[in-house]
């Protein structure tokens, strides 16, 4: 699996400010290349803890996800394949390999977005599955 090299959070739109905001949870499939670059991040809908997305009043916490995921870099994905009797040290661990693969992926991010106390919070993390 790729490892996240840069990640910033996304940022509470200025036009979502208030004083409150209960927690909203918006989901993205980010589309990482071989190299570990974002090429995309596109809503991530059907999923049950997702569904904030599909609403036009959250159109804003979409997109600055979107704008987030744009400028995140990973450590790219890889497949690792050993000699025969070979083992890897650790698990995803491509450390004397006999050929390293780098693959692309496409990973779920669930980004919830909250305002307490006129503190704004975001949390990034995986959607259950």
């Amino acid at each position: 699996m790729p490892e996240p090299l840069h990640a910033p959070l996304p940022e509470l739109p200025a036009t979502a400010s208030r004083q409150t905001l209960p927690p909203v949870t918006v989901c993205l499939n980010v589309v990482v290349d071989a190299r570990g670059q974002v090429q995309r991040g596109f809503p991530l809908l059907a999923h049950s803890q997702c569904g904030a997305g599909n609403e036009a009043r959250n159109g804003a916490l979409l997109q600055a996800a979107a704008d987030a995921v744009r400028g995140w870099r990973f450590r790219p994905a890889a497949i690792c394949r050993f000699a025969p009797g070979t083992v890897p040290v650790t698990a995803g661990d491509c450390t004397g390999a006999a050929q390293v693969e780098e693959v692309p992926v496409t990973l779920p991010y669930a980004f919830t977005f909250e305002v307490v106390q006129g503190q704004a919070q975001v949390r990034v993390g995986r959607p259950p599955r």
